[in-house]
């Protein structure tokens, strides 16, 4: 790009072959290129020495398109009008994060959050069994993260932790739940090798949880728990994806990226 006194907005991804951005791929081609790496262009902040914030997204896209020749590795964003719904459910259907959507008429407003551009998740939600839980560190009273598991073949396996959709409140009824089922062993025949002191439970309790995706090591990535599923037996469970019974099929990963965009009327 033979461009002066220009400053872009972008994302590198990783491509698998069906040209899905994967998280961890980019992280594997970091330390050893492996996959097609892309940079997908969204905004155009700064050209030839000028301010270009102050147009709207259309006007910066536009002059983005006039600047920006796409070659190999080199990429605009593309985006559709009036259809967000239609490309939600697409991006869902991919198994990717997500959509942005943009009002037509907004700028760009380095540093700050506006509702006129919104990230709409997509996020793959299922059921584990809670196995144990790690200490609270700091300010973080009562436990850290719960340790989540899921049967195969009978046996109870870790596949992931969750510490963030608590409030304080919702901590200390998680460790008055807890309390009762404390034991010496893990239940799980794969125990996490972590720093962080953990307390192991009897597997009886199930929680909902929301998370980006399966990494290649069947691990849960960025998790939130969502809530208590007390109607539901952590033993009995039909082997279906959203049950704790078995480890569902990996989707694809989750778009790290924001190279949807949907500018919204």
């Amino acid at each position: 790009m033979k461009l002066r006194s220009t400053i872009l907005d972008g994302e590198i991804v990783a491509l698998d072959e069906e040209g899905i951005p994967r998280f961890q791929l980019l992280q594997k081609w970091q330390k050893r290129p492996t996959a097609p790496v892309v940079y997908f262009l969204f905004d155009l902040l700064w050209h030839e020495g000028r301010d270009i914030t102050s147009k709207t997204v259309v006007q910066g896209r536009e002059r983005l398109e006039e600047i920006i020749l796409p070659v190999d590795g080199i990429q605009v964003g593309g985006y559709i009008e009036n259809r967000g719904k239609d490309l939600f459910d697409l991006a869902k259907e991919k198994g990717l994060e997500g959509i942005i959507a943009k009002r037509k008429r907004s700028t760009y407003q380095p540093g700050r959050l506006s509702s006129d551009w919104l990230k709409v998740k997509s996020r793959p939600q299922q059921e584990f069994v809670v196995c144990g839980f790690t200490e609270g560190k700091g300010s973080r009273k009562h436990l850290g993260a719960l340790l989540l598991g899921a049967y195969r073949n009978g046996k109870l396996r870790y596949f992931g932790h969750s510490g963030t959709g608590f409030s304080e409140k919702g901590l200390k009824q998680t460790i008055e739940r807890l309390k009762p089922l404390f034991i010496r062993r893990p239940p799980v025949e794969n125990p996490p090798k972590i720093p962080e002191k953990i307390q192991w439970v009897q597997p009886k309790l199930v929680c909902e949880v929301a998370f980006a995706e399966w990494t290649e090591d069947e691990q849960l990535r960025q998790t939130t728990f969502l809530g208590w599923t007390d109607d539901k037996n952590a033993e009995t469970r039909d082997p279906q994806p959203a049950t704790c019974n078995v480890l569902p099929p990996r989707p694809s990963c989750p778009n790290e990226s924001r190279n949807v965009t949907v500018p919204a009327g």
